[in-house]
């Protein structure tokens, strides 16, 4: 943008990324969207954003938070999980 030109963002949490994932499910409503990761700056707040029903896995990025240390990462970013999950498997 200081050089003129014009910057757009792509990925987690930004808007675009959600909107595209919205399309690719073709789900006639938000029941049957979820976001998941384990990211609460980035999954959690994306998801919230693009309103969708959020779940946090405590496994990565959030590995070893502990109940009162997830209150204090909620408030941090501003985004609070629907869910939280201790551990996720496909």
């Amino acid at each position: 943008e200081r050089l003129g030109g014009r910057v757009v963002f792509v990925g987690k949490p930004y808007e675009s990324m959600y909107a595209f994932a919205k399309r690719l499910t073709r789900a006639p409503d938000a029941v049957r969207r979820i976001a998941i990761g384990d990211s609460i700056d980035h999954d959690i707040r994306g998801g919230d954003r693009a309103d969708l029903k959020t779940a946090l896995v405590l496994t990565g990025l959030s590995s070893g938070l502990a109940d009162g240390k997830l209150d204090k990462r909620f408030a941090f970013y501003g985004a609070t999980p629907d869910f939280v999950l201790s551990g996720l498997v496909w």
